[in-house]
């Protein structure tokens, strides 16, 4: 079963659009119905939910999503959790496993994919309107996070979509 999911994989390198879609589906298909498995872990998962964390996280997502746009500061986003900065900069990075700005930042430039794909509007207007303070930073930011500078990635899409 694996040494044929295997060559079907690569014929996947070497075709079309369309024939990468019919693979894909046929690879998935055998894999559903296939016997031929072992299983990784023989223990089952159980994990207890900390809601009162699940809570937090949730209320700090719900202040990003209707703030990303404006100035943001640590007192702003812990006051609204109940929490001192420090212990909310420890909360949020173990529970997500990056600092607050790390996703401050990531959530913002994904809200400027959007824009550049979803709007003509001006690079410069989508900088200012997503939070950032200067074009040159979101430039640097949005390089980092995207691994090209954003009008890159409105042609990427664009080509990509035609």
């Amino acid at each position: 079963m694996a040494l044929k999911v295997k060559s079907k994989l690569h014929d996947l390198l070497e075709a079309n659009s369309f024939e990468k879609y019919i693979l894909l589906l046929q690879i998935l298909q055998e894999l559903s119905v296939t016997h031929e498995f072992r299983l990784l872990s023989q223990q089952g998962f159980s994990y207890e939910l900390n809601y009162v964390n699940n809570e937090r996280i949730t209320a700090v997502y719900e202040f990003v999503r209707k703030n990303y746009h404006k100035k943001i500061s640590l007192s702003d986003v812990a006051a609204h959790v109940n929490m001192s900065e420090e212990y909310f900069s420890r909360f949020f990075s173990k529970s997500l496993m990056k600092s607050f700005f790390t996703f401050l930042k990531e959530y913002r430039i994904n809200q400027a994919c959007k824009l550049l794909i979803e709007t003509d509007r001006q690079i410069s207007d989508i900088c200012y309107h997503v939070g950032f303070e200067s074009i040159p930073f979101f430039y640097r930011q949005f390089k980092t996070v995207k691994n090209c500078p954003p009008q890159s990635y409105r042609l990427k899409f664009l080509d990509a979509a035609r």
